[in-house]
């Protein structure tokens, strides 16, 4: 037998038992896997580390627990040799083992590089379905060095854009803005090293958020309401800074940071999300300075914070800021798939020949050019002036042509006679020396002088 135990109206309800928070990284590619390995040592603790790659050899090698090798069917295993749609291709394969990963997760991360098959193909289709899965979904994409092929180049383009589609946020780090962090020529274990580093600090920036020993907490809640849905193209900024204005020198680094553009980022950003790491001597006076600089930067976002404690940074203090915006046809880095034309202007319409009919001249009433005899005049524009009386007239019948019609005649061309001007004089410079040049005399009128025929 049940027995229905009987609440008071007024008893306060029974307290929720808190559920941990399911965080799910995902590094998809050769490169994805390589930066997921370098995640997976910072520390992390109660994530979930998935490597996804169509490269089975590259995949035993990774180190990371879990494997998923995707494609198999279409790849043999042996990669997409830099063919986005094989990628793609490789991704509808795997999507019912992928779901298996991605049901239940509350914040899921990408870690990849475009530019090639397996990550520009393969993760905008797995990152539309953990957003299926309803999860927080944010992709850690780096962008090709600017030597690298244009049709690397135009692949990553074209994932970036599917990728803004299908997360939450993509928040992307050019590889050519890493010459300006490390200087003209960086060896290349140097330039990976970083980029690992940078992946990492990122990430690291949203995970105090959500499990640091809290100052002022900004809780999962808050981190969806900032991303959730946005679709857009997010930078980040890590900076730290030391000593008694330490809040002022991390404004100066974020507005000259290359991953910001010095600024213009933050400028445009349509959202932004601080995060502040320090020891127990953070003061109010800091946060705000830094929160009242960035407001004046960010016009067109209201920027969130939090603050956690980390007894480990001893005096630094150390803030990462993410910013995302729609990016407009000048932030585009990539050219499109194919180029767009413009559509060809449509031919002008070839007007029909008009009728031939006779123009008749309007007698002028005040005539500009000294009157003519009315024998010197022609009556229209298709008959010829009128001939001397002695003049035989011309034949005006109509002959045939060897069709059987009737052939028009053509119109005679009017003929206009020589204008009879009267001689120029000097008048009262009658007297005056002439003045000749080259054997010529200018004061004679260049008509005269040169004996024109003004018809």
């Amino acid at each position: 037998m049940i027995h229905h135990t009987d609440y008071p109206a007024d008893a306060p309800e029974p307290a929720a038992v808190p559920r941990p928070l399911t965080v799910r990284f995902f590094g998809v590619g050769d490169a994805g896997c390589k930066a997921l390995e370098h995640l997976a040592r910072l520390g992390f603790t109660n994530a979930e580390f998935i490597a996804v790659n169509t490269d089975s050899h590259a995949l035993h090698a990774c180190a990371i627990a879990h494997k998923l090798p995707i494609g198999t069917r279409t790849t043999h295993g042996l990669g997409t040799g830099g063919d986005m749609q094989i990628g793609h291709t490789a991704a509808q394969e795997g999507l019912d083992r992928m779901r298996h990963w991605c049901k239940g997760a509350d914040l899921v991360f990408f870690v990849t590089s475009l530019g090639g098959g397996t990550g520009s193909g393969a993760t905008p289709v797995l990152a539309r379905l953990a957003r299926e899965c309803e999860a927080l979904v944010i992709v850690m994409a780096t962008l090709p060095f600017e030597f690298e092929s244009h049709a690397r180049h135009r692949t990553a383009g074209n994932a970036l854009d599917q990728l803004k589609a299908a997360a939450d946020a993509v928040v992307t780090l050019p590889l050519a803005k890493l010459l300006k962090l490390t200087g003209e020529n960086p060896a290349v274990p140097q330039s990976l090293a970083l980029t690992y580093d940078l992946l990492g600090q990122s990430v690291a920036g949203i995970w105090r958020l959500l499990h640091g020993d809290h100052l002022l907490k900004l809780d999962f809640a808050n981190l969806r309401a900032v991303f959730r849905g946005r679709h857009a193209e997010s930078a980040f900024a890590t900076v730290e800074a030391t000593g008694p204005n330490r809040a002022r020198e991390i404004m100066e680094k974020l507005t000259a940071h290359p991953l910001l553009e010095h600024g213009q980022i933050l400028a445009e950003a349509t959202s932004v999300l601080v995060s502040f790491a320090a020891a127990g001597d953070l003061g109010m006076n800091e946060i705000g300075r830094v929160m009242e600089d960035l407001n004046r930067h960010c016009v067109h976002a209201q920027p969130a914070f939090g603050a956690v404690l980390d007894p480990a940074l001893g005096e630094r203090l150390l803030v990462t800021v993410f910013a995302a915006r729609h990016s407009s046809a000048k932030h585009l880095t990539h050219a499109p798939a194919h180029p767009i034309t413009a559509p060809a202007p449509a031919p002008a319409p070839v007007p029909a020949p008009a009728p031939e009919t006779d123009i008749i001249l309007e007698p002028v009433q005040e005539p500009l050019l000294p009157t003519l005899p009315p024998s010197r005049i022609p009556a229209t524009l298709d008959e010829p002036a009128a001939a001397p009386a002695s003049a035989p007239a011309p034949a005006a019948s109509r002959s045939r042509t060897g069709n059987g019609g009737v052939a028009r005649p053509k119109p005679a061309r009017p003929q206009q006679q020589q204008l009879p001007l009267e001689a120029m004089t000097k008048g009262r410079f009658e007297k005056c020396e002439p003045t000749y040049y080259k054997g010529e005399d200018l004061d004679i009128p260049t008509v005269h002088r040169r004996r024109t025929v003004l018809n």
